[in-house]
């Protein structure tokens, strides 16, 4: 039996992709994922893969609240993608370059 490996990853903010609420449309929120399929999409998409809960939670606040970002609304500058393997869409990050 193949080892499970536990990692984190940001997708779209469940207010949003499940509930509906307008507020969360360019949020994001941590997710954990260990299975093979799961972080083999979110690597082959471009989303980020982290090690550790706190290295997830605190890109996950820089993301929802970039410097131009006034208030509580939170607002990503990258994009989402769906995948199959995945319940919500995987955020994809501006690559600064």
């Amino acid at each position: 039996m193949a080892k499970r490996q536990t990692k984190y990853t940001l997708v779209q903010h469940t207010g949003y992709s499940i509930g509906g609420n307008q507020q969360f449309k360019y949020g994001v929120e941590l997710r954990l994922i260990n299975s093979a399929p799961e972080i083999k999409a979110v690597f082959n998409v471009g989303g980020y893969l982290f090690n550790t809960y706190e290295e997830a939670r605190k890109v996950e606040e820089s993301e929802n609240y970039p410097p131009e970002v006034k208030g509580i609304i939170p607002h990503v500058r990258g994009t989402f993608v769906t995948h199959k393997g995945m319940d919500e869409p995987i955020y994809i990050p501006v690559v600064k370059g």
